[in-house]
C-alpha cells in the first residue's frame, strides 16, 4: 500500500475521536440514540477543524449495519465503503466545482432515487458557500421537503454567504477552532503511536503555527519528521516553520530594557543575515510584548497563548522590568510597524526606527514617575539615559548652604542645553534703579503666569519657588525637600537667560541668578484694586430714517428685471 500522510492516515473514525468538537458530536450522538435525525445539516467553522470528517462519521452511523447508532462498527461492508470512499449512496460535491443550477438540477432528480444498499442516500456539499444565488434557489423546494432516505450535510468556512433561506431549513453547528493544548496532546500521541522521538517543546511552535488547524497541524508534523534525523528537537520545528524562537524576542526586549541601541540594531542585523521574512519577525515581536502585558496583568499566558512551562517562565522574569504603561507605548509602536510594513520598499529601516522609538520611549520617565513626584514632593527618577548626568549626591546638595551670590553664567549647571531652546532679543530695555522686593515678586508672578501656556514644562519646575533679590542678584528659592537637585538640573543656561531676559523686560533691571533652597514661605496675594462700575447705560433716541441706508438684494434684483426706480420716502 502507498505511504499515506499523517494528516490522512490517523483522520478520526468515531465521535469521540474528532478532537475539540465535543459539542457537535455530543448532539449529533443524542439525535441518533433518541431517533431525532434531521434531513438537513450545516458545518461551519475554519479550516481543518473536523468539519468533512463529522460528516463521514454521521454518514457511517446512519449507514451502518447495526444502525443508526452513535457507535459504528466500522467494520461492515457500508462502514468500509463509506471509509474508502466508493460507496454509492454516500456522495461527496465540491461546491467550488460543481456550484452552477444545472449541477443542482441534476441532484434533485437523483434524490428521488432509493438508495442502492444502504439506509439514507447522504449528500456530503463541501465549501456550500461556493454555489451560486440560481442554484440555492434550486436547491429549496428539496432542502425543505426531501425524500425520507435523503439527508443532507453541508460544510462551510464562510457561513454568512449562505442565503437565510437555506439557513432555516438546517441544523447549524458551528465548529471552534482547536486550542495548542489539545493540538500538542493529539500530537504527541500520533508520535508515540509511530515510534518517532521528539522534544515536547518543538511541538509548541507547530500548533502555534496550525492556528487552530488540527489538518495544518498534521501536516507540519509530517513534514518535520521528515526533515529531521533521530529526535526531533525545537530548533527541527522551527527551520521548518521559518520562526523566530521567542527566546530570541525576549533577548530583544531584555536588550531594550536596559537601553540597549547598538544591541538591538546588531539583533536585527543578524536575524536578517539568516533571511527571515522581516514582517513575520515584527509580528513575532507584537506578539511577545503582549504576553509580556498579558503577564504584568496578572493573565495566565501559558493556556491563553500555548506557551510551555519553560516559555512562561522566562516572560514573567522580564515582565518585571518593564511597568504596565511602557509596554502599552510599545505595543503602539510594534502595531503601527506592522501597518507601515505592509507598504514600506525598506522594511529593514521602519523595523530599526521603530526598536530606537522603543527604547527612547523606555527610557523616558513615565507619566507614574511624574505623579510620584507630585504626591512625595520627590525628585523624579532620571532614566537610564540621563544616570550619567544626575547629580551624585543629592542629599549633601540639599543640605548645603547657599553660597554667596555670583553671576549666573559661573552658577549654571551642568547640563544637557539641548532641553530648552535659547532665545536671543536684539533690543533689550534700558537699565535703571534696583527695584523693590515687591517689584521683583510682582514680575515673577507674572512670569510664572505667562509661562504657564507656552513653558508648560520650566512653569512646572519653577511654580513652587519663590524670589528675593539678593545685593542685584535675584535667588530662585525652592522649598525644602521638593527636589531641589531635579530643578537645579532642568535650570540649565538657556533657561536662566529666558528667565533674566523676561524680568528685565518687566523690571528694567538686569540681574545675576543663581537656585538655592530654603523653607516654604508662603506669600501674601496683593491686594487687586477693584475696577471702577462701568457707567450707566445711556439712554439715545431711534436714528432718524433717513440716516439709515437700507438695502434688499431681493429688491435691487426686482428693479434690475423690470428697469424700475425705487421711490424712496417723500419722493413724488
Amino acid at each position: 500500500m502507498s505511504y499515506q500522510v499523517i494528516a490522512r492516515k490517523w483522520r478520526p473514525q468515531e465521535f469521540d475521536g474528532v478532537i475539540f468538537q465535543d459539542h457537535v458530536s455530543r448532539t449529533i450522538k443524542n439525535g441518533i440514540k433518541k431517533g431525532r435525525i434531521s434531513h438537513a445539516f450545516l458545518f461551519s467553522g475554519p479550516r481543518g477543524v473536523g468539519k468533512t470528517t463529522m460528516a463521514r462519521i454521521l454518514a457511517r452511523a446512519l449507514n451502518c449495519v447495526n444502525g443508526p447508532t452513535e457507535s459504528p462498527c466500522g467494520v461492515c461492508e457500508h462502514c468500509t465503503e463509506i471509509r474508502a470512499g466508493n460507496s454509492f449512496d454516500v456522495i461527496e460535491i465540491d461546491g467550488a466545482s460543481n456550484s452552477g443550477v444545472d449541477h443542482i438540477r441534476e441532484l434533485r432528480e437523483n434524490v428521488n432515487f432509493a438508495p442502492a444498499k444502504c439506509r439514507y442516500k447522504v449528500y456530503i456539499i463541501d465549501e456550500v458557500h461556493m454555489l451560486s444565488r440560481e442554484a440555492f434557489n434550486a436547491l429549496l423546494k428539496t432542502l425543505e421537503e426531501p425524500p425520507a432516505h435523503i439527508v443532507f450535510v453541508f460544510a462551510t468556512t464562510e457561513f454568512h454567504r449562505i442565503p437565510e433561506t437555506i439557513l432555516s431549513r438546517c441544523q447549524k453547528f458551528f465548529f471552534k477552532k482547536i486550542s495548542i493544548d489539545a493540538i500538542v496532546a493529539h500530537l504527541a500521541s500520533i508520535v508515540k503511536a509511530e515510534g518517532f522521538s521528539i522534544d515536547p517543546k518543538a511541538l509548541y511552535p507547530v500548533a502555534r503555527a496550525a492556528d487552530g488547524s488540527m489538518r495544518d497541524a498534521q501536516s507540519l508534523l509530517d513534514q518535520m519528521l521528515s526533515f529531521a534525523e533521530g529526535e526531533v528537537g525545537e530548533e527541527d520545528a522551527l527551520a521548518i516553520l521559518g520562526v523566530v524562537p521567542l527566546g530570541s524576542y525576549l533577548l530583544l526586549l531584555e536588550t531594550m530594557s536596559a537601553g540597549g541601541r547598538r544591541e538591538a540594531v546588531m539583533e536585527v542585523d543578524r536575524v536578517i543575515e539568516l533571511g527571515v521574512d522581516i514582517a513575520r519577525y515584527a509580528a513575532g515581536l507584537v506578539d511577545a510584548i503582549r504576553a509580556l502585558r498579558l503577564v504584568k496583568n496578572g493573565i495566565a499566558v501559558q493556556e491563553l497563548l500555548g506557551y510551555s512551562a519553560e516559555e512562561t517562565a522566562a516572560i514573567t522574569a522580564l515582565a518585571g522590568r518593564f511597568v504596565d504603561e511602557e509596554l502599552s507605548g510599545i505595543f503602539r509602536i510594534g502595531s503601527d510597524l506592522l501597518a507601515d510594513l505592509r507598504t514600506s520598499a525598506n522594511e529593514r529601516i521602519n523595523l530599526e526606527m521603530a526598536l530606537l522609538d522603543m527604547i527612547a520611549l523606555k527610557n523616558a520617565p513615565s507619566i507614574a514617575a511624574l505623579l510620584k513626584m507630585l504626591d512625595e514632593g520627590g525628585p523624579i527618577r532620571p532614566s537610564a539615559g540621563d544616570a550619567k548626568s544626575a547629580p551624585a549626591n543629592p542629599a549633601a546638595e540639599k543640605s548645603a548652604p547657599a553660597k554667596p551670590a555670583r553671576p549666573a553664567e559661573a552658577r549654571a549647571p551642568r547640563t544637557d542645553e539641548k532641553l530648552l531652546p535659547k532665545k536671543q532679543s536684539n533690543a533689550k530695555a534700558a537699565p535703571q534703579g534696583v527695584p523693590s522686593d515687591a517689584q521683583m515678586r510682582a514680575a515673577w508672578r507674572d512670569l510664572i503666569k505667562e509661562i504657564e501656556t507656552t513653558r508648560s514644562f520650566l512653569h512646572f519646575n519653577l511654580k513652587e519657588a519663590r524670589v528675593e533679590l539678593r545685593d542685584r542678584t535675584l535667588a530662585i528659592i525652592f522649598p525644602e525637600g521638593g527636589g531641589h537637585e531635579y530643578n537645579s538640573r532642568v535650570l540649565d543656561r538657556a533657561a536662566q537667560d529666558f528667565i533674566k531676559e523676561e524680568l528685565l523686560k518687566r523690571t528694567g533691571f538686569e540681574a545675576g541668578l543663581f537656585v538655592t533652597s530654603g523653607p516654604r514661605v508662603r506669600e501674601e496675594e496683593p491686594a487687586i484694586e477693584e475696577a471702577p462700575p462701568p457707567p450707566e447705560a445711556e439712554m439715545i433716541m431711534n436714528p432718524e430714517t433717513d440716516e439709515i441706508k437700507m438695502t434688499n438684494p431681493v429688491v435691487e434684483k426686482v428693479r434690475d428685471a423690470f428697469s424700475g426706480k425705487i421711490l424712496e420716502k417723500g419722493d413724488e
